[in-house]
């Protein structure tokens, strides 16, 4: 066993022990010496029975952190990271609880992190995730992978990109990208494969709980890019999803949306509203753009949910509206 000075963080919610059995016998494997598991509000029964067999197993090398309520994922690692800080590693690894990674992959991340350093490259890296990044709406360019709205953009939704959109529905290309860099520079990350050093976080920057679920990460990643880091993914440093972030069955349907596929409702409104809030905070600089996107957003969307037949799916779209915090351009 090799040791990393690396304490990984899991936030994880209901009913899902049986992915924290698989992964964190395989996370500790991979040469992290703590883990900080936050038990997002679950049952009593499993939250004992996880308990009570990784300390014996693990000899005390995990943290459970037991919250009472369900904090969504922000308020999860959230604390999970202020926990993991009081560890003195040199390193955090973010992961999901479904996250498995690869026995090497730890080694790999680090291995890269030290030569982006001595190049000065100021980086925080990511692992590579098949499952996330087969997917239609990232958007990979020459110079980097583009992740989540742009500025201007409304729903991550930008007139520009339109016909691009059309083509790769229409096409349905489900060719898995490839990555011919050691690094691949990114504008945000998920939480799933994030190798933070703690050094960034001296500052204070957290994920911001107001979020809850959904656009959370991309948030918190934008703050630390702000902070002076450059987040880059590693495509040799593999972990794996054992359970699908979306159905492949909707994800290439012409009509998916996450705001009318989402279950159970509640995802679909926090991912909107988050959408909302995420969008005008990036926004503000181009009004006009993004009152135009809105505009488009909100007659494509409409005829969406009424071809889908989804109209409840429509109120939660216009609900989430209702937290814009101020219009981006003022009219006297």
């Amino acid at each position: 066993m090799f040791d990393y000075n690396v304490a990984a963080v899991i936030v994880t919610y209901g009913d899902r022990e049986h992915f924290i059995q698989k992964t964190v016998p395989a996370i500790f494997k991979t040469g992290v010496e703590f883990i900080v598991n936050v038990d997002n509000n679950p049952k009593r029964e499993v939250n004992l029975q996880v308990g009570e067999g990784f300390s014996i197993a693990f000899k005390n090398r995990i943290k459970i952190i037991r919250s009472e309520s369900n904090c969504g994922s922000s308020g999860g690692f959230f604390q999970g990271i202020q926990r993991a800080l009081q560890l003195n590693a040199k390193y955090l690894w973010l992961l999901d609880d479904d996250n498995l990674p690869e026995f090497d992959s730890l080694r790999i991340l680090l291995q890269n992190y030290a030569r982006a350093e001595k190049n000065k490259l100021n980086p925080i890296l990511v692992s590579y995730r098949p499952d996330i990044f087969f997917n239609k709406h990232m958007v990979i360019k020459k110079d980097g992978i583009q992740l989540g709205p742009t500025p201007g953009s409304f729903m991550a939704f930008h007139f520009e990109s339109l016909p691009s959109i059309l083509v790769k529905r229409i096409l349905r290309n489900d060719m898995y990208p490839s990555f011919n860099k050691s690094l691949v520079k990114m504008n945000a990350a998920y939480y799933g494969g994030l190798l933070i050093p703690t050094a960034s976080l001296e500052s204070g920057i957290l994920p911001q709980k107001e979020y809850f679920t959904y656009m959370d990460d991309i948030h918190f990643s934008k703050h630390l890019i702000e902070a002076g880091f450059n987040i880059y993914m590693c495509p040799k440093s593999v972990v794996n999803d054992l359970q699908k972030s979306i159905d492949e069955k909707l994800k290439n349907s012409f009509l998916y949306h996450p705001i009318i596929d989402f279950s159970p409702a509640f995802k679909a409104f926090f991912f909107a509203k988050n959408m909302v809030t995420y969008g005008q905070e990036i926004g503000a600089d181009k009004p006009w753009t993004y009152q135009l996107n809105k505009s488009l957003f909100g007659i494509i969307f409409f005829c969406m949910c009424v071809l889908r037949r989804k109209w409840h799916r429509y109120k939660i779209y216009k609900s989430a509206l209702r937290y814009e915090a101020r219009p981006l351009i003022k009219i006297d």
